[in-house]
């Protein structure tokens, strides 16, 4: 395929099983044009930064275009913003459930060496509570941590480059950047 845009143009391919990835520009920080849908099949100019988004799809930071070539394929694995947004609040209350729990066991510990206490039964009952809280807000968090760890867009260009994450906020740049022509400061 001829490239019309010369030296000055990639001829970009998006794989990706998600049918809400995009390629936007980055026209400024925080404004972005989508110059590209998937499966994105485009020549894009090289002098422009990109990012890597969509509807329910976390962001990527942003990236330019190789200037070695003029074919990339960029196989994306579309991370979710819900599955981010559910990872964080079950790692969150996971930890104020497992919290709470150990706050109860150490009250059923302080009830059981009490030698005025003359029920020993909620004793035990605050132990099961504690306990099944402690328990519960563990594995509740590591499932959070698992999800959160696991709701990033990745993606890997046909040059071997590999590159995630989400943009800087508006106002804020980033130290350096792992792009598609590899890492830039």
């Amino acid at each position: 395929m001829p490239n019309p845009y010369g030296p000055g143009g990639v001829y970009v391919e998006v794989r990706t099983s998600s049918s809400n990835v995009r390629i936007d520009r980055v026209l400024a920080p925080g404004s972005t044009m989508t110059v590209c849908f998937a499966p994105c099949r485009k020549i894009l100019p090289r002098n422009s930064v990109y990012v890597i988004t969509g509807d329910g799809v976390r962001s990527t930071s942003n990236f330019i275009l190789p200037d070695d070539r003029d074919r990339i394929i960029l196989d994306v694995k579309a991370g979710s913003t819900w599955q981010g947004l559910g990872g964080g609040v079950l790692l969150g209350g996971g930890g104020v459930v497992a919290y709470f729990g150990l706050i109860l066991l150490l009250a059923s510990a302080a009830a059981t060496g009490d030698s005025y206490s003359t029920n020993s039964s909620n004793s035990g009952a605050l132990k099961a509570v504690g306990g099944g809280m402690l328990a519960g807000g563990i594995l509740a968090g590591l499932l959070g941590l698992y999800l959160l760890s696991d709701s990033h867009t990745s993606v890997k260009s046909s040059t071997g480059a590999q590159f995630s994450g989400t943009p800087a906020p508006p106002g804020k740049r980033a130290r350096f950047a792992l792009t598609a022509r590899g890492l830039e400061f």
